[in-house]
């Protein structure tokens, strides 16, 4: 998960860290789900209580679950756990990995293209709106989960 300790969660790219459409799941591998369960549950428990969800994604993100990756955590496991008082490991995995690979899925479609918080794909038309003094599309509190700069408060 970590490169000689440069970083314990999220990407290298500060614009990829604040968008709001960056899942974070995909820098997870097996390991780290297995760790964060045993963590919270123990290393030879095969259940997990469902009151101990919460606990277990904090555990495996080291900290409060980013906002982009709750969504889809919550609907995943509220549809698995309804109705359920605990969960199995072999359940948890599966789910895990489904949501990684869905997560990897999702970054790969944006590879070669501009993201949804990019409104220029290139120095010069950003140069040539600046000079008609374009106003821009999309609000800056829409593209990014917090300012990069303080003249984006």
């Amino acid at each position: 998960m970590a490169f000689f300790g440069l970083t314990a969660l999220g990407p290298q790219n500060t614009f990829e860290a604040q968008s709001r459409h960056h899942r974070n799941l995909q820098i997870f591998e097996y390991e780290d789900f297995k760790g964060a369960w045993e963590r919270v549950n123990g290393k030879r428990s095969v259940s997990c209580p469902v009151e101990l969800l919460p606990e277990l994604f904090r555990a495996l993100f080291r900290g409060p679950v980013p906002e982009t990756d709750v969504g889809p955590l919550n609907e995943s496991f509220d549809h698995l756990v309804f109705g359920r008082e605990t969960l199995s490991f072999d359940d948890f995995m599966k789910t895990m990995i489904k949501l990684r690979q869905e997560a990897e899925e999702q970054e790969h479609q944006w590879e070669g293209k501009p993201k949804p918080e990019c409104e220029y794909n290139s120095s010069q038309s950003f140069q040539e709106s600046l000079r008609k003094n374009a106003a821009i599309k999309r609000d800056l509190q829409t593209k990014l989960t917090m300012p990069l700069t303080a003249t984006q408060e």
